[in-house]
């Protein structure tokens, strides 16, 4: 079990140094690699699944795919959310298709003063979920989702690094 010093320092270490660190750990040791690879890797399905926003052969047999492993945890491009890749079937994700709106109509909106406030705009959903809808269903914008279905890999995904500070 890690010390309270080193799980405070992996807390407030970079991505980037945190990535570098784990790959070197791997090299250095073949048990921590087979310990990232069970967490991180899970195998190819037995009858490959066709990913058809992707560009490439299909294997050709069942024998193609022996070996084969694939990222265990994916990002949803749909609900946004990590998902386990090999637990992912019909009704695994539940989102929104339609576009979050302001509601004009909301009594969140009634006393307020766009010159005083500011703006109504996106960024206030958040914090006023009553005062904006989705276009798809017309509920709030905490409302589940409306939509059902599986959970589709957001290939763009990149984890976000801390941003740089800028002293002044």
């Amino acid at each position: 079990m890690p010390s309270p010093e080193l799980n405070h320092a992996i807390n407030h270490t970079t991505l980037a140094r945190l990535q570098s660190l784990l790959r070197r750990v791997c090299d250095a040791s073949p048990e921590a690699l087979t310990l990232v690879e069970q967490e991180l890797l899970a195998p190819a399905p037995a009858a490959a699944v066709i990913d058809l926003t992707v560009d490439y052969e299909a294997p050709t047999n069942q024998t193609d795919t022996v070996g084969v492993k694939r990222q265990r945890y994916a990002m949803c491009e749909n609900c946004k959310e990590e998902f386990d890749v090999t637990e992912n079937d019909e009704d695994s994700c539940q989102y929104h298709d339609g576009e979050l709106e302001v509601d004009r109509n909301s009594s969140t909106w009634d006393d307020w003063d766009e010159d005083c406030h500011g703006t109504i705009d996106l960024d206030l959903a958040d914090e006023y979920p009553d005062g904006f809808v989705w276009s798809c269903c017309n509920e709030t914008n905490e409302a589940e989702g409306c939509t059902t279905g599986p959970h589709e890999v957001d290939e763009t995904y990149r984890p976000e690094a801390k941003k740089r500070r800028v002293w002044e």
